[in-house]
């Protein structure tokens, strides 16, 4: 799971929500093994959520197994390589060479776009339905939920942490949001191919 996701659902305080909803059990999710560093000290992340904020998300990386990364890995080199993902993220898709069953949970469109278009067709193959964006996790969410309401004071009352969840909770009816959202995956999937899940 990448670190700006667990650092935006817990900006929402609705990681663990969102989990449940997705049928995700806690000895499932793993994070990069510096993502407590990281969420702690990165200047970004200190400049843009509090630290009731910080601390939510520390208390999920905590207690999340960590990701085997093999920085010296071939993939994870020509990940580096490619212009639009960092360390991390090279780091996070790279940890997926050796398993056979996995999802990679991302909201760094960047990413997803620099990765459909890096030509490294064996991690594209790979890769293929395996990445399910934050837009995905809030639709989810919606769907799975008897609570809309409290989805909807949490997000709105949120730091504005993802335009395009902003955007759509601007919108007073679910429906009207889901329908946003979507439009969001859609675009993002013309973007990156085969990438997100179905």
């Amino acid at each position: 799971m990448d670190n700006d996701i667990i650092i935006k659902l817990s900006a929402y305080n609705l990681f663990w929500k969102t989990m449940k909803a997705w049928g995700v059990t806690d000895p499932s999710i793993r994070v990069l093994p510096t993502a407590s560093g990281y969420i702690r000290r990165a200047p970004n992340i200190q400049a843009q959520y509090n630290q009731e904020i910080c601390t939510r998300a520390c208390q999920v990386t905590d207690k999340s197994d960590k990701a085997s990364v093999s920085p010296t890995s071939l993939e994870y080199q020509q990940l580096l390589g490619v212009m639009g993902i960092d360390q991390g993220e090279a780091l996070l898709l790279s940890a997926t060479e050796e398993e056979s069953e996995f999802f990679i949970v991302t909201a760094d469109k960047r990413c997803l776009r620099a990765l459909a278009n890096s030509g490294m067709t064996t991690t594209l193959a790979r890769l293929q339905h395996r990445i399910i964006c934050l837009e995905q996790l809030v639709i989810q969410l919606i769907q799975q939920s008897t609570d809309f309401n409290t989805i909807y004071r949490r997000i709105n009352n949120a730091v504005e942490c993802e335009f395009s969840v902003t955007e759509a909770f601007k919108l007073a009816d679910q429906s009207a949001i889901i329908q946003r959202l979507q439009a969001e995956v859609d675009r993002l999937r013309n973007e990156t191919g085969n990438l997100l899940v179905l």
